[in-house]
């Protein structure tokens, strides 16, 4: 018998999954607004699916949820339904049964938009949501940070550093190849970096003195370093 939360009263007791629980594939994540209560979870849980068909409402930190049902057909409702909704917000349903990855957005500037930042991810799997984090007593003023969740491909992972419409960001999240902000090697960050940068053909890796490398830029003899000052002067 489930203890009585928030005024509601107890459901009825029901046989449990011989694993204790529900299959993985009967859960689904969602993260809501800040503030959100947890009976607003429920009610907006319950205007998709019947009560009954609930089995959990759990709290997984932060802002983050999960909702369990007991039932298949509550699955296929859940899943087709796509979203919560919560007042006036809509929050996306995650089914647990799929890989996702979580990423912090540091240093793309708040005229970029949510969708332009999708547009540039699109490359590296599918954007399921986009979040962008608030000060905790201001909740309306933005810090800038975003957090993209996205179910992303194996085969071509999201860099640490992207330009997302001309804006160059940096992508963290687990397992990322961290490298440089200055070089973009690995192994150091760019407070430490020490990564010689060729005056010449404007490369890191290697010194000045005895480059001979033609321009990048047309691929002519002259240096790369030059052409960029001469595109720079006659603008």
């Amino acid at each position: 018998m489930c203890r009585p939360r928030g005024g509601r009263e107890a459901p009825r007791h029901r046989a449990a999954h011989p694993s204790g629980g529900m299959p993985r594939h009967h859960y689904f994540h969602v993260r809501v607004p800040s503030g959100t209560a947890v009976d607003a979870i429920i009610d907006a849980a319950e205007a998709i699916v019947p009560t009954s068909d609930l089995y959990s409402v759990q709290h997984m930190g932060g802002l983050d949820f999960q909702i369990g049902v007991n039932t298949q057909a509550a699955v296929r409702k859940l899943s087709d339904a796509n979203f919560l909704r919560i007042g006036s917000n809509l929050v996306t349903l995650v089914p647990a049964n799929k890989q996702y990855v979580s990423i912090a957005v540091f240093f793309l500037p708040t005229f970029v938009t949510d969708a332009e930042l999708a547009k540039a991810l699109e490359p590296y799997g599918k954007v399921v949501n986009i979040d962008s984090n608030c000060f905790r007593d201001k909740p309306h003023l933005r810090t800038g940070l975003r957090y993209v969740k996205m179910e992303m491909r194996m085969d071509n992972t999201v860099p640490n550093f992207l330009r997302v419409s001309g804006q160059r960001a940096t992508f963290d999240y687990r397992g990322v190849r961290k490298v440089c902000r200055r070089c973009g090697l690995e192994g150091h960050f760019k407070a430490q970096c020490a990564t010689p940068r060729c005056d010449r053909c404007v490369v890191f890796g290697h010194a000045t003195q005895g480059c001979v490398r033609g321009c990048s830029r047309c691929g002519g003899t002259h240096a790369t370093a030059t052409a960029l000052r001469a595109s720079r002067t006659r603008w």
